[in-house]
């Protein structure tokens, strides 16, 4: 019959919808995994606490310690071994180091103002990193393949640090391409880091700081599992780029902990306050099981910072 038909038609066409969707997802053979651009990631070592990938000359290493705020993550030259990128977290703070630099350490339980100082070099010592790796797109499509091939920072927490990495390169880039009609980078990032000079004058406890804040600072909402518009944010809580979800960071569109966390301080609180600043200017701390298993949490998320 018609019905019929029409039944046996609509089910063909979803079963090539998915076997389309498998087509595009990376293929696992042994220890590579093969993407249809022509990506090759290989696996060093895999497993629940830990993972070690290489992709083009480019190396990441995450590994959850003893401690479940202990973690160790690194990305590096393969061949050279020399070090991108670093951080080392544990329950008395956090020590990233990047390249030749020396390390830079903040106490576990600093306030937005005192890790303020702090910025400036997060933001140049974070777009040279920038600027190097992204030449290659590494990072993205590192996160990319592991996303695509079901190693979430919710199904594989010890994976969310690289995948939050790629999402703040993504931030910058967009912000970076906003602006490249009427400036160049670095005339876009001394604005920046002028911006966030003037946002460490509104961190400390004078009245005048306050003032501005508490009248320029409008309430979050309360807590939804599904993205909502509020703050000006058409998407808030959306793990992703504006409203384009990146389902990799937790595993899936909906809202989780930690993106709904960023969105209070970034578009309730503005970009002017250090908290923001210190989410965009260098990457993510959330490199232990206690913040990875934290950060896709969806019970009992407080809507206010």
């Amino acid at each position: 019959t018609f019905h019929q038909i029409s039944h046996i038609m609509l089910s063909l066409h979803i079963l090539l919808l998915v076997s389309a969707a498998r087509g595009l997802q990376p293929k696992r053979t042994g220890n590579q995994l093969d993407d249809t651009q022509g990506n090759r990631l290989k696996f060093v070592k895999n497993s629940d606490r830990e993972i070690h990938v290489e992709l083009h000359g480019l190396g990441f290493r995450g590994k959850f310690g003893a401690g479940q705020h202990d973690g160790e993550s690194r990305l590096y030259a393969v061949g050279t071994n020399e070090n991108i990128l670093s951080l080392t977290s544990t329950e008395f703070g956090h020590t990233w180091h990047f390249r030749e630099h020396n390390p830079i350490s903040i106490n576990g339980s600093a306030s937005p103002s005192s890790i303020a100082p702090h910025l400036s070099r997060f933001l140049a010592h974070g777009h040279e990193l920038m600027t190097k790796i992204e030449e290659f797109k590494l990072v993205t499509t590192m996160s990319r393949m592991l996303g695509e091939a079901g190693m979430d920072g919710r199904s594989k927490p010890v994976t969310l640090w690289l995948h939050l990495l790629s999402l703040r390169f993504r931030e910058i880039e967009a912000e970076l391409a906003k602006n490249a009609i009427s400036e160049d980078k670095t005339t876009f990032l001394h604005k920046v880091e002028e911006r966030m000079q003037f946002a460490t004058k509104l961190e400390p406890s004078d009245n005048f700081g306050k003032t501005l804040q508490r009248k320029a600072t409008p309430q979050p909402p309360p807590y939804s599992i599904t993205p909502v518009a509020a703050c000006g944010n058409k998407c808030f809580g959306l793990c992703g780029l504006n409203c384009n979800c990146l389902s990799w960071v937790c595993g899936d569109c909906q809202t989780h902990r930690g993106c709904w966390e960023h969105d209070c301080y970034c578009s309730c609180r503005g970009t002017f306050n250090s908290r923001c600043l210190s989410f965009k200017a260098h990457p993510s701390t959330c490199n232990s099981w206690f913040c990875a298993a934290s950060y896709c949490e969806q019970e009992n998320v407080q809507p206010t910072c």
